[in-house]
């Protein structure tokens, strides 16, 4: 089965939840099962009832495996949300939206069919001081000229360049690239407005494109479910390759020497 893009994972799960239905026996089991380990607090078997990667929304990383798991419990699932899902016992909130999945409330949380834990959408105290705290050091580590934008989208290293890509309001992307071997506090080498984004559900790719002039820039994620996924960067000049790189996607959004 093709995996889907971050962005599509997170768009499915928070559309209009009107087509919710109610639990049957089979899906009860799995959701009682769920609440019993939140409740005993059981992170070791937690830890191996949830799919990987774990998307979140950025600043911060997915959680690609146990050790992440282990590490981010506290974010994810603090005393207030433990306790939401520990007295959710009489599956008053838990529904079933079509084949989606079970989500809590109206997408908190979401689980599979066969309970293994797919999304968490719920905001921590904990979760948005991290946030904060993350924001607060990317703005602090990229140069004066980047710091304007909506929310960081990717960050990419080449066999040439290191690559940043940001979202703005209005849904329009923004490329900068440095050579190799410098920091992301200088001067990018180029950068460039107005990018767009395309989703290739059927590969599982994702593309972002990117024009100045006679010259078009285009990032190609090859599988958007993985952290560090490969990445094709080509550039054209008329529409003809000049330039063709290859790299992957990097968890921080700055670098350094």
């Amino acid at each position: 089965m093709v995996k889907k893009s971050c962005f599509f994972l997170l768009l499915f799960f928070c559309l209009n939840h009107s087509n919710a239905q109610k639990l049957n026996t089979d899906e009860e089991k799995v959701v009682l099962n769920f609440i019993q380990l939140i409740n005993n607090h059981n992170i070791d078997s937690l830890k191996n009832q949830v799919q990987y990667p774990l998307h979140r929304k950025k600043p911060f990383n997915s959680i690609l495996d146990t050790v992440d798991f282990v590490n981010e419990y506290e974010v994810l699932f603090d005393e207030g949300f433990r306790n939401l899902i520990t007295n959710s016992y009489n599956l008053g909130k838990w529904s079933v939206v079509g084949l989606k999945g079970i989500m809590l409330e109206n997408g908190l949380l979401w689980l599979d069919f066969n309970g293994k834990l797919i999304a968490v959408n719920y905001n921590s105290k904990e979760s948005i001081a991290k946030k904060k705290r993350l924001l607060a050091l990317d703005k602090e580590n990229i140069h004066e000229s980047l710091r304007e934008n909506q929310a960081f989208e990717a960050f990419i290293h080449t066999n040439r360049f290191f690559i940043r890509i940001d979202l703005f309001e209005n849904n329009s992307y923004r490329l900068a690239y440095w050579p190799v071997n410098t920091v992301s506090t200088s001067k990018p080498k180029k950068i460039i407005l107005k990018g767009i984004k395309t989703t290739n559900y059927l590969e599982g790719s994702v593309s972002y494109t990117f024009t100045a002039g006679n010259f078009s820039y285009v990032c190609r994620f090859l599988n958007d479910s993985l952290e560090n996924e490969l990445v094709q960067f080509n550039m054209y000049k008329n529409g003809m390759l000049f330039l063709k790189d290859n790299g992957f996607r990097a968890k921080k959004s700055y670098f350094s020497l």
